[in-house]
């Protein structure tokens, strides 16, 4: 693990692969840590580097003090200054779920930044209204608890009525969802559920994505599918990637599938 401090914050990140050549970032979601890809970094790393950052109030990076403090615009803004204090004048972005938003906008904002950009599992506008109650519950549940016990709680509910796509690896899956949880800063939770929940949408500024673009999207991930077809109608030249029998998690439940998507997205560079 690495540590480097940004506008007075620090941040966690791994770095695999060679030191030539235009990083591949990779951003993981809400409730996420920088492991999420441990197990698909180093292939990925064959011939480029790779980055892989906790966002702020997640894993091993710093807190901000406050719900305030945890937006999309903070995590562009940590962003903009990781990219800086590496000396990476651009490279190649990969959001998951959340980390996706903030992927998606910060390819508006800063697009001479991006060579290309992935984005999986993810959106360009509000989820749907059952994910939107779960996470007003989840908020609601930090008033009481907090987020060890909630991972209790989901953990528990989920081995009672087995997603059939999580059980393929729930070995793996649970045990790094009660690490997750227990590194990250109920106010980030906070703040970023109201993030997304209060979310502007950015399907009409989709057009302006100019750059080399992958979708990915599990064929089971049922509240992405929507989010998935607006980004490859909306951005010109988008390659759309589904990945049969994946869920919400296709580098790891469907690696396979997810790394030859990733080899054409290169190839095509």
């Amino acid at each position: 693990m690495h540590l480097i401090s940004i506008h007075g914050m620090q941040i966690a990140y791994e770095r695999w692969g060679p030191e030539a050549g235009v990083p591949l970032v990779l951003m993981h979601g809400f409730t996420g840590h920088r492991d999420d890809f441990v197990r698909v970094a180093e292939d990925l790393s064959r011939g480029r580097p790779v980055l892989v950052p906790d966002l702020r109030g997640h894993g091993d990076s710093g807190r901000a003090g406050g719900p305030d403090a945890y937006s999309f615009a903070a995590c562009i803004q940590d962003l903009i200054g990781f990219l800086d204090a590496l000396s990476i004048s651009e490279c190649d972005l990969l959001g998951h779920s959340m980390g996706g938003m903030v992927a998606l906008r910060f390819a508006l904002q800063s697009p001479a930044r991006l060579r290309s950009l992935i984005l999986m599992s993810t959106s360009p506008s509000k989820l749907p209204e059952a994910t939107n109650q779960a996470l007003i519950k989840g908020q609601a549940f930090l008033d009481q608890f907090d987020l060890v016990h909630m991972q209790r709680a989901m953990e528990a509910v989920g081995r009672a009525d087995p997603d059939p796509v999580i059980s393929r690896w729930a070995d793996l899956y649970w045990p790094h969802q009660q690490r997750r949880y227990a590194a990250m800063d109920p106010d980030a939770y906070r703040g970023f559920a109201r993030a997304m929940l209060e979310q502007d949408p950015v399907i009409a500024r989709l057009g302006e994505i100019r750059m080399p673009t992958s979708v990915v999207v599990g064929s089971a991930d049922l509240e992405f599918l929507a989010g998935t077809e607006a980004l490859v109608n909306g951005i010109e030249g988008a390659r759309e990637n589904i990945l049969e029998q994946a869920g919400h998690h296709p580098h790891e439940e469907e690696r396979e599938q997810f790394m030859l998507a990733l080899e054409r997205h290169f190839e095509a560079l």
